[in-house]
């Protein structure tokens, strides 16, 4: 609509590309996917049926937010993961 010309007068449902939307229900990578493959940096999250509701707008921003938050749960799981094991003392001697 930004580029069309002001003379024309199309009905505006003419002039309107179809939102790229994504789910609440669907995880973060196929949004993402979503995007890459349509080249934008934001979707429409809408509901799912035959009357679609807009739920909320989702973000290159907020993707990003969020592998943010994995990739630091990672890195700390890794560390917990990564401490070295307790010594077990030494046998004792056996005594006869």
């Amino acid at each position: 609509m930004i580029h069309a010309d002001p003379s024309d007068r199309a009905p505006l449902g003419d002039l309107a590309v179809p939102a790229v939307t994504a789910h609440p229900d669907e995880t973060l990578r196929a949004p993402a996917n979503r995007m890459a493959q349509h080249d934008v940096t934001r979707l429409v999250v809408v509901t799912r049926g035959e009357r679609p509701r807009v739920e909320d707008i989702i973000s290159l921003r907020h993707l990003l937010a969020a592998r943010r938050i994995d990739l630091h749960e990672e890195h700390h799981a890794e560390r917990v993961l990564s401490l070295r094991p307790r010594r077990t003392p030494a046998p004792a001697p056996a005594t006869s």
